[in-house]
């Protein structure tokens, strides 16, 4: 209870003593644990910061849980034609397991670097579960850019969910250099789905992110998942299609789809902030440079905010 009560980030020396510790494992790279909160909600945490959380005693999910579903609809939806995906990050499992949750997709490889995390969101059950017992899926153990320079495979989608960037050698994912390199990845039109974090954050670090992703993709789209987070998609190459409600219909996705309240294309519509051509001035107008792994304004300045 002490090791995961994050007390580096809120001051908090250890978790309630009614906390239910599920799993817990000091893996290679992170301390990894799962662990149940008295309302029904289950988290797992590296290094006591929880990375995601599942309401398992309620017909209505978490506040992350409508994070995890769009990000695997939200680019079904403009690319209904997607056949491969590849998705950075394991977190609970729940994204690789809406993913396929239509027959349309031939292959998910999702990439963690750390196995306890991989080990320890086998408990989430039902909410995962097509992540481990289904043969399109392919989970590698590896750091992300070692394993695109040694697959040398390109997707149409890929899906980057990492956790907050103020979180030791994460910003290297919110890149210049990131995404310059996993466009290359990318078959033609293929889309690159960001998760970005907007609490304890601002936007010069928000301005930096884009300012990195917008030299190399040539049209992007975000959505607001919640109050706190956001989805981009980017186009590698032509502007985005319009969203198509073909998701909404599939039979395997319809609990996880109603759990977050998505239940028309106008559920997901009204998320829209706005496009590159809307919001890019925006961002340019904030005095504040592209993350870079060589000038990493990110690293530097998220842990501060």
């Amino acid at each position: 209870l002490r090791m995961v009560g994050g007390v580096y980030r809120d001051g908090i020396s250890r978790m309630p003593k009614d906390t239910e510790m599920l799993y817990y494992q000091d893996g290679k790279t992170a301390s990894i644990a799962r662990f149940m909160l008295k309302d029904g909600r289950m988290f797992i945490a590296t290094n006591g910061k929880p990375d995601a959380s599942i309401d398992t005693q309620s017909a209505t999910g978490s506040p992350d849980e409508i994070t995890m579903v769009m990000a695997a609809v939200l680019p079904l939806s403009l690319r209904p034609d997607a056949k491969t995906v590849a998705n950075i990050g394991f977190g609970s499992g729940m994204t690789t397991h809406n993913l396929l949750g239509t027959d349309r997709i031939e292959r998910v490889d999702t990439v963690e670097i750390e196995p306890a995390m991989v080990e320890g969101a086998r408990g989430f059950g039902r909410f995962a579960e097509r992540a481990f017992t289904d043969p399109r899926s392919r989970i590698h153990i590896e750091d992300a850019k070692t394993y695109f320079s040694s697959h040398n495979a390109r997707y149409d989608l890929i899906i980057s969910e990492p956790s907050n960037p103020w979180v030791s050698g994460v910003a290297s994912l919110f890149s210049e250099e990131f995404y310059r390199y996993i466009k290359n990845h990318l078959n033609e039109r293929g889309l690159l789905v960001q998760w970005l974090q907007f609490y304890e954050s601002n936007p010069m670090l928000a301005s930096s992110v884009f300012k990195a992703l917008s030299q190399h993709f040539s049209d992007y789209a975000v959505f607001n998942t919640d109050n706190y987070d956001i989805l981009i998609v980017a186009s590698n190459g032509g502007s985005l299609n319009p969203l198509d409600p073909w998701i909404l219909a599939e039979p395997k996705l319809q609990e996880a789809l109603n759990r977050v309240g998505i239940r028309s294309l106008q559920d997901i519509q009204v998320r829209r902030l706005g496009s590159k051509a809307l919001l890019q001035p925006l961002f340019a107008a904030f005095n504040a440079p592209a993350n870079s792994d060589f000038f990493p304004y990110l690293s530097l300045n998220a842990p501060r905010s």
